[in-house]
């Protein structure tokens, strides 16, 4: 007799299956490497990041003793049509780990099996969000301004001295943007 808990682990096994296969025609190939880029601390430098597994997400049913309802809703996903979305691919690079919906990946912006694609991306960045001579960084959205349109805001919290701090934004609404963030 087979319980629960097996019914699940070939149904998950059999939706990572369906899931390459879906990543095989949506990409042409199941990717071994991708690429992402940096942040801010990196100057957008593009990173490598190996592929480990890819899996469909069924966290949300998975349980140490599934129910015979959580088992069921997890064999009909096998047969509905793969959400890219739910495709998690995991990556790994020196001591970090963690994972890649195939949605972000096919959108381009962080993530991309194209080590060429990433560099221009990150150029794009860099010219948005690295500050040259005579811009700033503002504050909230991190984006150079020009010096010349630099908005003075005051935040109003408990952790700076006096309870007030002046800091640099490119706009009145970053500015009250930061000031909703600093109160919760």
């Amino acid at each position: 007799m087979t319980t629960n808990l097996q019914k699940m682990e070939e149904a998950t096994e059999a939706l990572g299956v369906a899931a390459s296969d879906h990543m095989i025609s949506e990409l042409g190939k199941v990717p071994t490497h991708l690429w992402r880029i940096g942040g801010a601390g990196q100057k957008y430098e593009p990173q490598e990041w190996v592929v480990d597994k890819i899996r469909y997400n069924t966290a949300m049913y998975i349980r140490t003793n599934p129910t015979n309802e959580q088992v069921q809703r997890v064999q009909d996903m096998v047969e509905q049509d793969i959400e890219p979305a739910l495709v998690v691919l995991h990556v790994r690079q020196d001591n970090s780990s963690t994972g890649v919906k195939l949605s972000d990946l096919q959108e381009g912006k962080i993530w991309s099996t194209s080590r060429s694609a990433i560099v221009e991306r990150a150029a794009e960045l860099c010219e948005i969000y690295i500050p040259k001579d005579g811009q700033f960084s503002c504050r909230y959205c991190r984006k150079a301004t020009d010096d010349k349109d630099k908005f003075v805001g005051t935040i109003i919290a408990r952790q700076y001295p006096g309870m007030r701090a002046k800091f640099d934004y490119c706009s009145g609404r970053c500015a009250s943007h930061d000031q909703m963030a600093h109160e919760g």
